[in-house]
Formats: C-alpha cells, sequence, structure tokens
C-alpha cells in the first residue's frame, strides 16, 4: 500500500512540474490532504484500540421520581464468548466448566443487566 501511495506522489509530481505557476496551490493542497488523511487514521486507530481494551463498568443513572439511583454495570463476563448474544439455553451448558470467580462475575453481570431468572437460578445450584 505504501508503495501505491509512492507511486502516486511521484506522479502526481512530475504532473505538477510541468503544470506551472497554479501547481504549487495544488502541491500544497495534496499535502494538506495527506496530512488530514494520516490524522484520521490515527485518531480512528486510537479509538478502535481504546474501544477494544479491557471494557471498563458502564454506570447506568435512571431517574425515578425525586431520586436518582445509579447502577454500576459490570463488563461483559469474558469467561463465555459473545456472552451478550446468547440465549439462556446456550448459556446454562457452558456454566459447568466454569471456575466460581468467573460464575460469580456472570452472577453480577446477569443481575444487573437482563435478570435473566433461569442463568441466576442455575449459578446458585453448586458446581459438579
Amino acid at each position: 500500500m505504501g508503495s501505491l501511495v509512492h507511486l502516486g506522489e511521484k506522479v502526481v509530481g512530475e504532473s505538477l512540474n510541468a503544470a506551472g505557476p497554479a501547481s504549487e496551490r495544488v502541491a500544497r493542497e495534496l499535502r494538506q490532504a495527506r496530512a488530514v488523511g494520516q490524522f484520521t487514521v490515527l485518531t480512528a486507530t486510537a479509538k478502535l484500540k481504546q474501544q477494544f481494551a479491557s471494557p471498563a463498568p458502564t454506570v447506568v443513572t435512571s431517574d425515578t421520581t425525586e431520586e436518582t439511583t445509579t447502577t454500576v454495570v459490570p463488563p461483559t463476563p469474558g469467561a463465555i464468548p459473545d456472552y451478550k448474544n446468547l440465549s439462556a439455553s446456550q448459556i446454562i451448558p457452558l456454566l459447568d466448566g466454569l471456575t466460581e470467580t468467573e460464575r460469580n462475575d456472570i452472577a453480577a453481570y446477569e443481575s444487573a443487566t437482563r435478570g435473566r431468572k433461569t442463568i441466576l437460578a442455575a449459578l446458585r445450584s453448586p458446581i459438579e
């Protein structure tokens, strides 16, 4: 990809040299466009890295009458991949192989989010 950019710059540069006085303005605009493009890529990369780093707890605030309650939602459990998109019937068989800490993490997440009774009941049953 980098070699294509350099080839393009070479072709444009040769064309600009032949174009005369307007070529400096075009060259300046091309440099500016390249800088903006590089900035955009760097910014997007940083945001993606931040988004896919270990997630911080999400704070959900709901206003009920005169009181304001704050609930801290734990990060999505990492012990079961794609947990948020699985149904209870898909999750329950996967609970058997988890450690007590992983089960507690799932119970905290499930209690703070969807509160599926079948999953919470399965987590309360003893580990076999």
